[in-house]
């Protein structure tokens, strides 16, 4: 890897990097990917938001940090842009009502371009939990990972141990690979 000077890898050994995932890893950011998109943001797909976190870190619009691996900066940067997205895409609407004695009174709902989107999203996260219901670690993890929580912090409030959180973590992986395949998510 080229010592750029300061803490950041170049993008040349960015590129590189890139080129080298493997398919687990590629398979690791479209989940990422589709839990981001489930809870913070209905304007791009898994595929768009993964091609926007790769085409930032390979223009330098989003720089790889050497604390990282690339896997970890492609993830964050991916978080990043969905939380991004979802503070500037939102849309606030002001609906009126009126009550029974004819008053009126403001009532703010989110409104989403997209309600079956929300409705499948959910009817995906409600299968997933349902395959998990009786493996307490996985269901914990999965609910984490869904709230945008890292390592640390799973086991910090669950005190679950690095062996329980790994073993939780590759059953979840094989499982989810395999109702994917199957078309069940």
């Amino acid at each position: 890897m080229t010592d750029t000077g300061d803490n950041f890898y170049s993008l040349v050994d960015a590129e590189s990097a890139i080129s080298g995932l493997e398919p687990e890893d590629l398979i690791k950011l479209r989940l990422f990917a589709r839990s981001r998109l489930v809870f913070k943001s209905l304007e791009l797909t898994e595929d768009e938001l993964i091609s926007e976190a790769l085409t930032r870190t390979l223009e330098g619009a989003r720089r790889w940090n050497k604390d990282l691996g690339i896997l970890e900066h492609l993830i964050g940067t991916m978080r990043s842009i969905a939380t991004d997205q979802r503070r500037t895409k939102q849309v606030k609407a002001e609906i009126f009502a009126e009550d029974v004695e004819s008053q009126t009174e403001n009532v703010f709902e989110t409104i989403y371009p997209d309600a079956s989107a929300i409705l499948e999203s959910e009817q995906s996260i409600s299968i997933i939990f349902k395959a998990f219901e009786e493996d307490d670690h996985a269901t914990v993890l999965i609910q984490g990972l869904f709230d945008g929580e890292k390592r640390r912090e799973t086991l910090a409030r669950t005190r679950m141990s690095e062996k329980e959180y790994g073993a939780a973590r590759k059953r979840i992986f094989r499982k989810l690979v395999q109702m994917q395949e199957k078309g069940q998510i």
